[in-house]
């Protein structure tokens, strides 16, 4: 089944199986195939991947004129043995509801380690948090509802590491 790609930079080469297919032909670098379906890619690699590196270009040079400011608030942690996986849960939906209680947090995000290095140093858990500024940050770890959560957070941790940066745009 083809569908018909949105995207006019790419001319009359505007048929694709999918979006997945679409992408993985852009990217594959020997123009003949999709990796996906073994199929003849429809457009030649170099062409769109010209187009494509140019757009992405154009747009991280638009990102960095008009981003905003931002500070990720990163926090790692391992939960203490004896705590359940019901307790684990409500903690983590207490954590996403400080975004609607505190106005400097932005939006919340959190997993868990998926990584196959073995150096996690025994951290189960990340929790990023994201502010527009640094006095964001330090207004939302002042705030009433942040003390008395992580009180409560803090005590079902066996580690704990938390780390603040501004993200570097390449």
């Amino acid at each position: 089944m083809k569908f018909r790609c949105s995207n006019p930079r790419l001319g009359k080469y505007k048929y694709f199986c999918n979006d997945i297919d679409r992408r993985r032909t852009a990217s594959n670098q020997s123009g003949r195939f999709s990796l996906r379906t073994g199929l003849p890619a429809i457009a030649p690699s170099f062409t769109v991947n010209k187009t494509l590196q140019q757009e992405s270009q154009r747009r991280g040079k638009k990102k960095m004129e008009g981003s905003r400011p931002v500070v990720k608030h990163i926090l790692l942690a391992k939960f203490k043995d004896d705590i359940s996986s019901e307790r684990k849960e409500q903690l983590i939906r207490d954590y996403a509801n400080l975004v609607s209680l505190i106005e400097p947090m932005k939006a919340f995000q959190w997993g868990t380690n998926v990584s196959a290095e073995n150096l996690d140093q025994g951290f189960t858990h990340v929790f990023e948090s994201t502010f527009e500024s640094v006095e964001g940050v330090a207004e939302y770890v002042a705030h009433p509802a942040h003390v008395e959560y992580a009180t409560e957070f803090l005590a079902c941790l066996d580690k704990v590491i938390v780390i603040d940066y501004k993200p570097t745009v390449v």
